[in-house]
Order: C-alpha cells, then sequence, then structure tokens
C-alpha cells in the first residue's frame, strides 16, 4: 500500500510539474493575448482563459432547450486573440457582485434561461500551486540522497557527524546509528 501511494505521489507530483510549466508559459503569453481553451455541447460551454495575469474560469449552461448549435460548433477548441481584461468584464456583467478583491472574483448570474458562473484567479497564484507537489518531491529525494550519502560514509543520518570512533549512538545529537556495531574482539 506504501509503495502504491509513492508511486501516485509521484505521477500527481510529474503531472503538477507540467501544469506548472505549462501555466508559466500561459502566463508569459497571456500578458500581450487572450489564450482560450473552451469546451463546448448541446446545452453548456466550459471556457479556460489566460488574458492580462488572470486565470478565467466560465461555466455557462443553458437550462432551456434553444434551436441546437450546428455540429461545427460543438467540442474541444483553442484560441488566441487579443488580450482584454477580465476585471473589467466582470464588473460589465456582475454589477451587482462585489469587486474583484487582490485578483480573485467568483461571479453567478442565473436568468431564466441560462446559468452563468465566472470565476477569477490570479496567475500569480496559481503558479505557485501547481509547484508545491514537485517541490516536495524535490525536497523528499534530496533527503533520501543525503541520508543515503550520510549512512554509506559512516555519519549520522541526523546530522552528519562521524561516527567512526563511535558507531553506537551520535555524541554531537543522540541519535542512534543505524549500523550494527562492530563486535569487539
Amino acid at each position: 500500500m506504501k509503495r502504491a501511494a509513492l508511486i501516485l505521489f509521484h505521477m500527481a507530483a510529474a503531472l503538477s510539474l507540467v501544469l506548472f510549466l505549462a501555466a508559466i508559459g500561459a502566463w508569459w503569453w497571456g500578458r500581450s493575448a487572450e489564450l482560450e481553451v473552451m469546451r463546448r455541447t448541446q446545452q453548456s460551454s466550459h471556457f479556460l482563459t489566460v488574458s492580462r495575469g488572470e486565470l478565467r474560469l466560465v461555466a455557462f449552461h443553458r437550462l432551456n432547450l434553444l434551436p441546437p448549435r450546428p455540429p461545427r460548433m460543438l467540442g474541444w477548441t483553442c484560441d488566441v486573440s487579443s488580450a482584454f481584461d477580465p476585471r473589467a468584464d466582470a464588473r460589465g456583467l456582475f454589477p451587482k457582485a462585489r469587486p474583484p478583491v487582490a485578483g480573485f472574483f467568483f461571479g453567478r448570474l442565473k436568468t431564466e434561461d441560462d446559468d452563468l458562473t465566472w470565476i477569477l484567479l490570479p496567475m500569480a497564484f496559481v503558479v505557485p500551486v501547481f509547484a508545491i507537489l514537485p517541490l516536495a518531491a524535490g525536497a523528499r529525494r534530496v533527503r533520501r540522497r543525503r541520508r543515503a550519502w550520510r549512512l554509506q560514509g559512516g555519519r549520522c543520518i541526523a546530522c552528519g557527524y562521524d561516527l567512526r570512533s563511535s558507531p553506537v549512538r551520535c555524541p554531537e545529537c543522540g541519535h542512534a546509528s543505524s549500523q550494527p556495531a562492530a563486535a569487539s574482539a
């Protein structure tokens, strides 16, 4: 079970690293352009947009069956266009909502026919979130390598003190040695 959890952790860290790098690229490119990924079905549309340092997540649901969309408008699409200000759009679409605070915004507009949900997140928040797992995996790897190096060199695994003169317990930190004591002859 522990091995399976470790494998899942490393897979999640690898995926998070890919998302981290993609977020940095989108953030950089989104400074001067709008990057948008959309998924449309007959009754809903979902948008993920990066523009001017903001990540915009939009869910739009058609509550009443209106005339169906043509098949060419359905599915996944990507688009690059000129940059826009998502905060200004949020203020225009949701005049009664609280204004964005530090780049964070949540707005919901429900009418008889439609249901619209907007979430704005600053990319300066999104990018570090994706960096947490890769950093934890890297720190774990460094600790394990340092521990193996100290153990191989006859040093205390806790503080690195040379244990050749006292192989049972570290005189520096008191940590018990994981190496068996040499038999006295």
